[in-house]
């Protein structure tokens, strides 16, 4: 990778040669050098970027510069989105805003629009992100501002491809592609050429994604981006891992990691610590996957803080609001200028006879200003209204995420205390345990390796759900051949405990599902049956057809829930756990993933119990095509 750090010279000669130009000039010429300075030091050294935006703002406040001022906010902006600065960046677009609007700069005001899409866009928040993707590109299409489109183009097939819409997002970006080829703008090419290969990813197609990746590799070297190449470094490594190649992998996302660390780029390295979180999961490497797994949710807490979140969302009513009063007293101010205009027309047309026919004409202007006011203000109350409930929405969101971490972190440390107890009595006493003690020892320490590997594993399912990384790959499957495995893979457990599997699924129950996940749904019910069921009890698994719907039930005859607890077992921020019938231990986190996989495949998830008399958890599965046709 070492023309990766070579390049980095390209993009310095473009910064020393501003840096040489500012010698040579003076006033609002170098107000317009230090901005375009501020850009050139973005994708190479944010932080001095950030410092020449310092000096940049002071001169072109003293020279009462707006123009520049508003360049300066946007460019600014922009650095702190990248370091994850997002409250930040959202003030210095209102502010570049602000003086967009007054210095009736539609082009500044497009691009400030396209930039408040984009941190909308990182923050997950798609509906909001739209809004103003939308009206950057209504103005850039006014004004036939090709680059701009083809940018917000390639924005919006962001949120499409974040959403899941790959086909749309893919539409996004090819038309976008053409344009950028058009006009040879390399940085938005190895942009759309990076999203494309995103695309391909997700959809499991690595060779294609591959493809995309390098051409992206290759602009952003050639221009020295040095942001570019840590994102899609990250990108290619997380590639390589899924083919396999490990070692080659974890190469790639630890450079990526270098790069962003030195520039202070806390998005792209959160990223960075959880890919390689997931690599070393997958080698079962667990130690290893939880330290980085906990670096990463420490840093995307640090970045996506309730704090900031709020404070974000106050900055937003704010500019909504002063906006919006911008805009009546812009009109108000129009209104009385046409009234004057208005009343020395009457004079004119009192003296033509023509009184009643002015004075009907102004009646009817005033009723259609009063109508527009009200129109306005009904609007701007919907959109607080909406930001009110958003903010309670985040409020719950963040405290839920906390209570479930806190949860994780203690139910983490009793496997591996005994792990490592177990292990450490094993070292200690080696010369002296009998055979029959060590085998048992060896059989705790095992049991104790398998919660841990059980845990871990769902909680990085869980963790892929949350960020949108589950790819959903329906199919045509045989539910009872489907359960049929499952329960192998189950009859170890379940004969230590002397319990009956029962396989009572109907031949004939064909479903459209994603057999992964499906298997994963049953394969934890049956588990957690197994785990409060008594020996020498009994486990059935039956499906009936309802509608649409095949519904399997999962039922047990083993110790049952109270009523009251029933409802804490789907929810996040509540922990509930009881040890089994031999003292197995859990998170819950297993129901959890049940309900996320069943809704992620469009059904749902039910349970009836009774306390002494068993459980019986009961999910849909949407029927295949072919079943439902016939059936009707």
């Amino acid at each position: 990778m070492f023309f990766i750090f070579a390049s980095v010279g390209l993009a310095n000669r473009e910064t020393d040669s501003l840096e040489a130009l500012l010698e040579n000039v003076s006033g609002m010429d170098k107000v317009d050098i230090m901005q375009e300075l501020i850009w050139a030091y973005r994708p190479v050294d944010p932080q001095k970027g950030l410092k020449v935006s310092e000096e940049a703002l002071l001169l072109a406040a003293e020279l009462d510069y707006k123009q520049g001022m508003a360049n300066i906010y946007r460019r600014t902006g922009a650095i702190h989105r990248l370091i994850g600065s997002y409250e930040k960046a959202l003030e210095y677009y209102m502010i570049s805003m602000n003086l967009c609007v007054e210095i009736e700069d539609t082009l500044g005001i497009a691009k400030v629009y396209n930039n408040i899409g984009n941190l909308y866009n990182y923050l997950k928040n798609y509906d909001i992100a739209i809004q103003y993707y939308n009206k950057s590109l209504g103005l850039k299409i006014e004004l036939g501002d090709k680059q701009g489109i083809a940018a917000t183009e390639n924005n919006i097939g962001i949120i499409n491809k974040a959403r899941g819409m790959y086909q749309e997002a893919l539409e996004n970006f090819n038309n976008s592609l053409s344009v950028a080829k058009e006009i040879e703008n390399n940085s938005l090419l190895a942009q759309v050429y990076n999203n494309i290969g995103i695309v391909y990813s997700r959809l499991g197609k690595y060779d294609k994604a591959m493809r995309y990746y390098y051409l992206t590799l290759q602009i952003y070297t050639r221009i020295g981006n040095k942001i570019g190449l840590a994102s899609v470094l990250n990108n290619i490594g997380h590639v390589i891992g899924e083919i396999g190649r490990t070692s080659d992998a974890l190469d790639t996302l630890n450079i990526a990691l270098k790069m962003s660390i030195e520039m202070d780029l806390k998005p792209i390295s959160q990223t960075s610590y959880s890919t390689i979180s997931e690599i070393y999961y997958k080698n079962k490497d667990f130690e290893k996957a939880f330290e980085f797994f906990k670096i990463s949710t420490e840093l995307r807490d640090s970045i996506y803080s309730e704090d900031s979140r709020q404070r974000i969302l106050q900055l937003q009513i704010k500019h909504e609001n002063l906006q919006s009063r911008k805009e009546i007293d812009l009109l108000k101010k129009n209104s009385e200028g046409q009234k004057a205009m208005r009343n020395y027309l009457i004079v004119i047309v009192i003296l033509v006879l023509i009184v009643s026919i002015s004075m009907f004409s102004l009646y009817l202007n005033k009723k259609k200003s009063s109508n527009l006011f009200k129109k306005q203000n009904d609007e701007l109350e919907k959109i607080n209204e909406k930001l009110v409930q958003s903010e309670k929405g985040l409020k719950q969101l963040n405290s839920t995420k906390d209570k479930f971490f806190s949860i994780i972190a203690h139910d983490l440390k009793n496997p591996i205390n005994s792990f490592s107890q177990g292990l450490e009595l094993l070292m200690k006493e080696f010369d002296y345990i009998s055979k029959d003690d060590m085998l048992a020892s060896i059989n705790e320490i095992n049991i104790s390796a398998d919660h841990l590997f059980v845990l871990l594993e769902n909680l990085l399912q869980w963790s892929r759900a949350q960020t949108g990384r589950i790819i959903i790959n329906k199919e045509y499957l045989d539910l009872n051949i489907l359960t049929n495995n499952v329960l192998m893979l189950a009859s170890v457990s379940a004969t230590n405990k002397d319990i009956q599997l029962i396989n009572n699924v109907n031949s004939d129950a064909k479903v459209h599902a994603d057999p992964n996940l499906i298997s994963a749904v049953i394969r934890n019910l049956v588990a957690n049956s197994i785990k409060f069921t008594p020996n020498g009890g009994k486990i059935e698994i039956h499906t009936e057809r309802v509608g649409s719907m095949i519904v399997v039930s999962v039922c047990d005859t083993g110790v049952g829930i109270a009523e009251e607890d029933i409802a804490k077992l789907f929810r996040l921020d509540v922990h509930h756990s009881t040890e089994g019938t031999s003292n197995e231990s859990g998170t819950g986190l297993g129901l959890l993933l049940c309900k996320e996989f069943v809704g992620l495949n469009g059904g749902d998830i039910t349970v009836e119990s009774k306390i002494n008399c068993g459980t019986t958890f009961s999910f849909t599965v949407p029927l295949s095509s072919e079943d439902f046709d016939c059936s009707h």
